[in-house]
């Protein structure tokens, strides 16, 4: 596959299987009493695809003056330089969004087991400005 032939866009909720076998692969929000359904993305969520296959998504979250981007995600199975190229597709995507929305800037929460994601995005003009512990709640 080569990079160029990867496109990103929109995700539309019939992506919300392919986003939940993402978020399995990655063992993201796998709880154990929790059934996340992953069916209501629009309108903030983009994928990255390749012939049809979802290879990665990323969280949007349009604000003022600061929105955020989350919950990034890249199929594990993908070589390094694939990897590389739909991370760093998908956040200069999720960027533009931001920007056209009319934030200021951008701030995302990096984990840690995700050292390499940290040194990348500092290497493209991230900042770290704190660290702490992602929390979250259930509300349904």
């Amino acid at each position: 596959m080569r990079h160029r032939d990867i496109t990103v866009r929109m995700a539309k909720n019939d992506d919300g299987p392919a986003v939940a076998l993402l978020m399995e692969k990655l063992d993201f929000f796998q709880f154990d009493d929790w059934a996340i359904d992953w069916c209501d993305l629009e309108p903030n969520w983009l994928v990255a695809e390749h012939d049809g296959t979802v290879l990665g998504c990323i969280q949007v979250v349009p604000a003022k003056p600061i929105g955020r981007i989350e919950v990034l995600a890249v199929d594990p199975s993908l070589g390094l330089k694939n990897r590389y190229h739909v991370v760093r597709m998908l956040t200069e995507h999720a960027v533009a969004v931001i920007g056209m929305y009319g934030a200021q800037g951008v701030s995302s929460m990096i984990p840690r087991r995700y050292e390499t994601y940290l040194k990348g995005a500092k290497g493209t003009g991230w900042v770290e400005i704190d660290d702490g512990a992602m929390v979250m709640k259930r509300i349904v």
